[in-house]
């Protein structure tokens, strides 16, 4: 009797913890989804502007090889600081994770790959030491392809 309650109180559970969350409370790795591809990093630092470049330029290449209908997506640099918890700006990014998720667009074989299939990126604090960043110093974020149509 006491395991035929056991999923209701779950449900329950569950559900009163939806209602008192926002978007805004949700980060990356707490977003219900498809599994995101975690490219390797190689403690190389790059710019905000580069790396959002880097991944909007491979969208768009991937998008319009594609022949996807037209994306919409934020520009950078509002781009990259989405997909960052709490948005953070003038962040460093790690270049392997980068140009392991440029690649990963790029090997999309459907525009609802821009949707299914999310990548996720490795990014530093501006103020970090110089040097290869502990393993645990970074934090990642969520780098899907924004390609939703209604920009979601």
């Amino acid at each position: 009797m006491r395991l035929t309650l056991l999923p209701a109180l779950l449900l329950a559970a569950a559900t009163a913890f939806a209602a008192c969350s926002t978007d805004d409370d949700l980060d990356a790795s707490s977003t219900i989804g498809p599994e995101p591809y975690i490219p390797p990093t190689n403690c190389v630092l790059m710019s905000e502007a580069d790396a959002c470049k880097a991944l909007s330029d491979a969208i768009t290449a991937s998008s319009g090889m594609l022949q996807c209908p037209p994306l919409t997506t934020k520009t950078c640099p509002e781009y990259i600081r989405s997909r960052v918890v709490n948005h953070e700006a003038d962040l460093l990014y790690d270049e392997g994770s980068i140009t392991g998720c440029t690649q990963f667009y790029l090997s999309y074989s459907s525009c609802a790959d821009f949707d299914n299939r999310p990548c996720t990126i490795k990014y530093y604090p501006k103020d970090l030491p110089t040097g290869c960043p502990d393993t645990d110093a970074g934090q990642d974020g969520d780098s899907t392809g924004d390609g939703s149509q209604d920009d979601g």
